[in-house]
């Protein structure tokens, strides 16, 4: 019997190149965010105390290597807001896009992998994120308010 070679099933980051840009149905500016819900496949991250237009950091991993299969964010209420999202790997911006202003609950949007939705099943389809050093998502509301985004998220470390 032939043995499998399970490197080729689950490849290493070492020596690959990093992720430099995520391209996809919420990469413009303005983009209307989709419906997305909760996800018990992923780890779920609240948002926790905003300040209105300040970023702050929900995810960082720093000083390793990496890859996140899986990482989206939806509202948590139906206050209007905009959604600002930046994802930084190995110390470039590779995403940084404001959504149009949303009054829903339960929307937003998918940066890696699939996201569930309310009514459809799943959408996204992105690919992984890969990272040689670090990987860090920061966040943004046009408004002051206390755990009103999650964040999804799966990821893989290596040494």
């Amino acid at each position: 019997m032939a043995r499998i070679n399970r490197s080729s099933m689950y490849p290493s980051t070492a020596g690959t190149r990093r992720t430099a840009s995520i391209v996809g149905p919420w990469s413009s500016a303005g983009y209307t965010p989709s419906s997305i819900d909760a996800d018990s496949s992923s780890v779920a991250t609240l948002s926790g105390a905003l300040t209105a237009n300040t970023l702050k950091t929900l995810f960082n991993l720093t000083s390793l290597a990496g890859r996140v299969p899986k990482l989206a964010i939806k509202t948590n209420d139906a206050s209007a807001r905009t959604i600002r999202v930046v994802i930084t790997v190995d110390g470039s911006a590779v995403y940084d896009i404001t959504s149009a202003s949303t009054s829903a609950n339960n929307v937003g949007a998918c940066f890696a992998g699939k996201a569930r939705t309310e009514t459809s099943g799943y959408l996204g389809g992105q690919p992984d994120i890969v990272f040689t050093t670090s990987c860090k998502v920061e966040y943004a509301s046009n408004n002051s308010e206390t755990d009103k985004f999650t964040l999804y998220h799966i990821y893989n470390t290596e040494s």
